[in-house]
């Protein structure tokens, strides 16, 4: 059963890593949470890293629209006398766009050619997603490990 992906790019696949970081929200030894546009198509994306294992990280996705994503990074870089202003900010753009119905499995390849993604599995309609950050969450792999049995049913 091959998956149909009706909300990210056609860019947005196996094998590929389409990503323009436009913003780094967080980062441990590379991006865990951030705003990216596809190279390709422009579209933006708010990645939201949910669980990690080696290389290997497990990114919820969601779908801001491409204006409001460049007026965020503008009056970011641009600055604020206010301290609080970006931080309310970025947490009105993380709780009110939507979210895609896919996480997405990259490769971070630290060793390598840089990031891939190595899955794209649906997000599960058993058991809701955390929606806090990684770092209140255990990172143990139990998310990656379900969100692979899904790429493995679906490609298997």
């Amino acid at each position: 059963m091959a998956l149909v992906n009706t909300d990210l790019c056609q860019h947005v696949k196996v094998g590929a890593y389409p990503f323009r970081l436009q913003l780094c929200l967080d980062e441990h030894l590379g991006l865990t949470d951030g705003l990216v546009t596809c190279r390709d198509c422009n579209k933006a994306y708010l990645l939201e890293m949910l669980d990690w294992r080696g290389d290997e990280r497990l990114f919820r996705v969601s779908l801001p629209d491409a204006e409001e994503a460049t007026q965020l990074v503008r009056d970011l870089t641009r600055g604020s006398c206010d301290i609080s202003r970006a931080c309310a900010e970025i947490h009105h753009m993380q709780t009110s766009i939507p979210a895609s119905r896919y996480l997405i499995i990259i490769d971070q390849n630290f060793s390598l050619s840089g990031p891939t993604i190595v899955g794209i599995a649906p997000k599960p309609a058993d058991r809701p997603l955390p929606t806090a950050s990684w770092r209140e969450l255990d990172c143990n792999g139990q998310w990656l490990d379900y969100a692979r049995s899904y790429v493995a049913m679906l490609n298997g």
